[in-house]
């Protein structure tokens, strides 16, 4: 039986060393992982459709959707940048997943390639000096990309 939750994830560290946390929707699946419903804003490594189990650290993708996740943050504007930004998204078959005052987060495939993700993200930072923006799942802890994609071919 799947069931829908709201669990916490670890999405960093404080400056004290503890843990900062994200509340992230899921489906629990009868073998005890979790699908994540939506990609994070914070949390790393994990987008949507991604299977996650649990560990001791925090958890481990088991099993990829194929999908990217863009992190985007802004102090302002983001209702002025959020409609032509998931238009652009949408074409690549993409989908907003958070909309807040300051953040935006979406799911794309792989598929829709790195190239036309940075290309989209390249226009609207140019406009928007503050934008920063962020894949949720590319690139590991010491920035090294994590090639999960490599396997979708």
């Amino acid at each position: 039986m799947k069931q829908h939750a709201i669990i916490e994830l670890p999405a960093g560290q404080r400056t004290d060393g503890s843990t900062v946390m994200e509340k992230v929707a899921i489906r629990r699946l009868a073998d005890g992982r979790v699908e994540m419903l939506h990609s994070p804003g914070f949390v790393k490594g994990a987008a949507r459709g991604d299977t996650l189990k649990f560990t001791k650290e925090g958890f481990e993708v088991e099993e990829r959707a194929g999908l990217v996740a863009i992190q985007i943050y802004l102090r302002d504007d983001i209702e002025k940048i959020e409609p032509k930004l998931s238009a652009e998204i949408k074409t690549m078959d993409g989908c907003r997943d958070i909309c807040t005052e300051r953040m935006l987060v979406y799911s794309v495939p792989v598929e829709a390639g790195f190239a036309a993700i940075e290309g989209v993200m390249k226009e609207v930072a140019e406009q928007y000096a503050q934008l920063q923006w962020f894949y949720g799942n590319v690139y590991d802890e010491q920035g090294e990309p994590m090639n999960w994609w490599m396997n979708e071919k």
